[in-house]
């Protein structure tokens, strides 16, 4: 009877370990078919945008617009002549 239970227990424990074994597997499997999945979708990504360029130009246009609204500043300060030295000992 001892003996039964014994190889009973035995058992289960070995159905046990390789089911988690198994289950350690498929996780494992799962993450690096995950991984793959995210690094073909970032190359997709870097494929796409090869044009880094133009988000280069963007910012470029955008500084250009602050700079030309700087620049309708200075043409009011230039109206008034005392202003202009102001501005000349800023820059300084």
């Amino acid at each position: 009877m001892v003996m039964i239970l014994r190889r009973c227990f035995v058992h289960r424990k070995r159905r046990r370990k390789k089911n988690k074994n198994t289950k350690r597997k498929e996780k494992e499997k799962k993450k690096k078919e995950k991984m793959k999945r995210n690094e073909k979708e970032r190359e997709k990504l870097d494929d796409g945008n090869d044009d880094d360029d133009d988000d280069h130009d963007h910012r470029n246009v955008q500084n250009d617009h602050d700079h030309h609204h700087h620049d309708d500043d200075d043409d009011d300060d230039d109206d008034d002549d005392d202003d202009d030295d102001d501005d000349v000992g800023v820059r300084l």
